[in-house]
């Protein structure tokens, strides 16, 4: 519990200085608080946006013509066959099918003009790439439509391929060239208007390449147009990250119930400290700072007859050891402590917890503490005049019987501390009356009658010896017992 009265304390001394540092945490986590919900961060980033995007397809197939019976059973003649990547040249020597157009944009309307033709070209390779030796054209047809977004226009195209290959071979017979033949239907959409909002004024190009291997030919594959873009700076929120979102708020409330609560605290006074906790805790100080020149010993029987002096404080005490080379005695369990020099006992009493209560509950707790002093917070000698006592010979004055800690006269149990209703009923049964009476008694009888532990008994013993030692009076004589 010292350590409860040590904050407290320490909190009443720098009062101003722990406010200003909570009004801090508090101002840092209403800013975090702020940047991640009231103003997040955020950030410009360049994104690729569609306007539109154009799409052209083909459609082909062919016709089985007859193919006799060599190739009985596999194609009927007259049968249909589409969308194949491998025609027979000499049973579908001609490919037919579709061109449809079409393009996506959230509003527009483009005027679409679509030509289809068919291209038979030379080509080979040389040093500085690829060179066209050769090429023939065959317009196939012309359409036009008016599109809106997602609007589809299709044309028809019929090619004979087995006649282009003859075309082919013709040519490159005639002209002896050494490059390879090239066939497909090529198809230009050219269109005028606006799509995505914005105006359009292009010509489109799609190709059905048509690969001539042997008997056979390969359709495909289709050449793609990309779609019309855009670029756009795009303001993107950040979220949060967790010291925002979650360490900001609960910075600023804890922050502000610690300002509420502690200037509740101040305005109850519960910070400050009575009389009584500041002379426990400068005694407790005390304790810790001389621990090494105090020693834990039992004082014989002897000592305690000799003539006592009492300090105000143990560090009174401490010095007083230092200065005549003597170390201090603590009373095992008793919060007494002595030096015996020059034929006197020097002694302190330590003051009582003020965090223990005073209830019949803490009887057993408090018998095993130290004494109360009976002067806490006086001057810095001893009392008495015992050094100057000492030192002329003569002997040190006793101290009033009025000044022990305890609930009445010093011939009264409860003049003891730690024995309350329920402990001096108890001694009372066990035949104690008084101080005086335990100096007489066995321990373990008493503590064995009176249901007391035997080192409670002899703790008691041991201030009633200091209380008859302080005031003889309390060794029977006329005093009673207070019930």
């Amino acid at each position: 519990m010292t350590g409860g009265l040590r904050a407290r304390a320490l909190l009443n001394s720098q009062f101003e200085l722990v406010v200003a540092v909570l009004v801090v945490l508090a101002a840092v986590g209403g800013f975090l608080a702020y940047g991640a919900y009231a103003q997040p961060n955020t950030t410009t980033e360049t994104n690729e946006v569609t306007v539109w995007a154009p799409n052209g397809t083909f459609t082909h197939g062919s016709t089985v013509t007859d193919n006799e019976s060599k190739l009985a059973g596999v194609f009927e003649p007259g049968q249909s066959v589409a969308n194949r990547s491998v025609y027979y040249g000499s049973i579908m020597p001609e490919l037919s099918g579709e061109f449809g157009f079409q393009y996506a944009a959230e509003s527009g309307e483009l005027n679409a003009t679509i030509e289809r033709t068919l291209v038979i070209r030379s080509v080979g390779q040389a040093r500085e790439g690829s060179t066209e030796y050769w090429r023939e054209t065959e317009r196939l047809g012309r359409g036009s439509a008016t599109l809106s977004p997602d609007e589809a226009a299709r044309v028809p195209y019929a090619v004979n391929v087995s006649a282009a290959r003859e075309r082919a071979d013709t040519i490159h017979e005639r002209l002896g060239d050494p490059g390879q033949t090239r066939v497909s239907v090529n198809v230009t959409v050219a269109l005028s208007g606006t799509a995505g909002g914005e105006e359009v004024d292009r010509t489109l190009e799609y190709a059905l390449p048509l690969a001539l291997e042997g008997q056979v030919y390969r359709v495909g594959p289709v050449t793609e147009v990309a779609p019309v873009t855009r670029t756009e700076r795009v303001t993107v929120t950040q979220e949060p990250g967790p010291l925002g979102a979650y360490g900001g708020p609960g910075l600023l409330a804890l922050s502000l119930v610690g300002l509420v609560g502690l200037a509740y605290a101040r305005y109850d006074g519960r910070l400050g400290l009575d009389e009584a906790e500041r002379t426990w805790l400068a005694y407790r100080d005390d304790r810790s700072d001389f621990d090494e020149w105090i020693s834990t010993i039992r004082l014989p029987e002897e000592a305690r007859e000799l003539p006592v002096a009492e300090a105000d404080a143990l560090s009174d005490l401490v010095d007083f050891a230092i200065d005549t080379d003597n170390s201090v005695l603590e009373a095992p369990g008793s919060g007494s402590y002595h030096v015996v020099h020059d034929g006197y006992r020097y002694t302190f009493e330590a003051p009582r917890d003020p965090t223990l209560t005073t209830t019949d509950t803490t009887d057993a707790a408090s018998a095993t503490e130290p004494a109360p002093n009976p002067n806490p917070g006086g001057a810095g000698m001893l009392r008495g005049g015992a050094a100057a006592d000492a030192d002329a010979g003569t002997g040190p004055t006793s101290t009033d019987a009025a000044e022990s800690s305890g609930g009445g006269g010093v011939d009264d149990l409860r003049s003891l501390r730690g024995v309350g209703p329920t402990y001096a009923a108890r001694l009372r049964e066990a035949g104690i009356d008084g101080p005086a009476d335990l100096l007489e008694a066995d321990p373990d009888r008493v503590a064995e009658e009176a249901g007391i532990p035997t080192e409670g008994v002899e703790t008691l013993v041991e201030r009633a010896r200091n209380l008859v030692e302080r005031d003889p009076s309390a060794d029977g004589g006329d005093g009673g017992t207070t019930e």
